[in-house]
């Protein structure tokens, strides 16, 4: 596998010179503008070449665009999410039930928390919240047909209201003894009985869960920047073209990033847009 160096968007972005930054993407300087008022962190530019990297990231600085220098090693590195059953705000830190066991992760631990309320595509004809989550789910090692709470995720899926289709979830990242650990709570899976108090719908009870968070985690660093991003579906053969075919360099959904992804590694060929955008929010966010 090749060791790219990535260039990874790191908004959001201030006054930037789009017209010495716009020879770097081989773009004229309003679609390097539409680049960087996105507000997700995406990868901007790849390449194996350190040095030339370096250079191209000294040149878009010095534009004003705020940018982060990371490994496809790095990228490769980050695991896969351990799903969230249910949590507690215990006297000295947040309690954890995991598929196979428990986690505490202590108030003053240095955690980094990527919340992430994706929007449906206006080109993806399918909910977004039940491919995602079946996606989320396979990926942290629960098999479709798990049964261990009484029901398998098609029912789990069959028995949720419509506001599935948004999925909602909050990463939590922390590096413990050298092994990064990444513990997810999706909206629609986690009990959320462990609040002080819950309200009827889960959106809000989500909201609540975060606010706790940033409010008892006083370390943690909680990025709210996918809230609102716009859901896509990764590109396959059968996939329906987005609405906007020219969209340019390694967004998501095109064929040039899903090439670069299964260079960087294959496990990263399937990845989801909210799963990537966590990846790399989190990459961009850490110290």
């Amino acid at each position: 596998m090749a060791d790219y160096r990535l260039v990874i968007s790191d908004p959001p972005q201030g006054a930037v010179d789009f017209l010495q930054a716009a020879p770097c993407f081989g773009l004229a300087p309003a679609e390097v503008r539409m680049k960087a008022n996105y507000q997700v962190p995406e990868i901007w530019i790849a390449d194996v070449d350190e040095h030339k990297v370096e250079s191209t990231v000294e040149i878009l600085r010095k534009a004003g665009l705020r940018v982060a220098h990371r490994s496809g090693r790095e990228l490769r590195s980050i695991p896969a999410p351990q799903i969230v059953r249910s949590f507690r705000f215990a006297e000295n830190g947040l309690g954890i039930s995991l598929d196979g066991g428990e986690a505490e992760i202590s108030y003053n631990a240095p955690v980094v928390g990527i919340f992430c309320q994706p929007l449906r595509s206006g080109f993806d004809s399918r909910p977004a919240g039940h491919d995602s989550l079946r996606d989320r789910m396979a990926h942290g090692g629960v098999a479709l047909g798990d049964s261990k709470r009484g029901s398998s995720l098609e029912d789990m899926l069959a028995a949720k209201q419509p506001h599935l289709e948004e999925a909602p979830f909050f990463d939590i990242y922390q590096l413990k003894d050298g092994t990064l650990l990444r513990m997810s709570v999706i909206q629609d899976v986690v009990d959320f009985s462990g609040l002080p108090t819950t309200q009827r719908r889960a959106a809000d009870n989500m909201v609540l869960f975060v606010t706790e968070c940033a409010d008892r985690l006083v370390e943690a660093r909680i990025d709210r920047r996918l809230v609102g991003m716009r859901w896509r579906r990764r590109l396959t053969v059968s996939a329906p073209l987005p609405e906007d075919s020219r969209r340019k360099g390694f967004s998501f959904a095109t064929a040039k990033l899903s090439q670069l992804l299964e260079s960087i590694s294959p496990e990263l060929r399937d990845v989801s847009d909210p799963d990537l955008s966590s990846r790399l929010a989190y990459l961009t966010g850490r110290s």
